[in-house]
């Protein structure tokens, strides 16, 4: 399956089902790698509001530039991304199979 094939119906006419661990771990390093980038810029810009601000909505007790707390942002962005990808993704393949009109495994 290619990347495009998730969003459009296979050659059979039905719509693909998400696989959970792929998605998982997509959103996991995307999530990742976006705080990373955030406290990167805030390393090159401090005085940039907007690294310090998207830091703080989506962490709020985050203290900036400590290792423990750069390194608790990263386990918490990897975490979140596997809590979305397994509450999403088995909600998805549920209502494509209902679409569908498959049984649920």
């Amino acid at each position: 399956m290619n990347a495009t094939s998730a969003s459009r119906p296979d050659r059979a006419g039905s719509t693909a089902r998400l696989p959970v661990g792929a998605l998982g771990m997509a959103l996991s390093l995307f999530l990742s790698a976006s705080f990373g980038l955030c406290v990167v810029a805030h390393l090159f810009v401090p005085d940039w509001p907007a690294a310090r601000s998207v830091l703080a909505a989506a962490m709020p007790d985050f203290e900036l530039l400590t290792w423990s707390a750069v390194l608790l942002g990263l386990v918490k962005s990897y975490a979140v991304g596997w809590y979305i990808a397994l509450m999403f993704g088995p909600i998805y393949n549920f209502f494509v199979d209902r679409q569908e009109g498959r049984a649920s495994p």
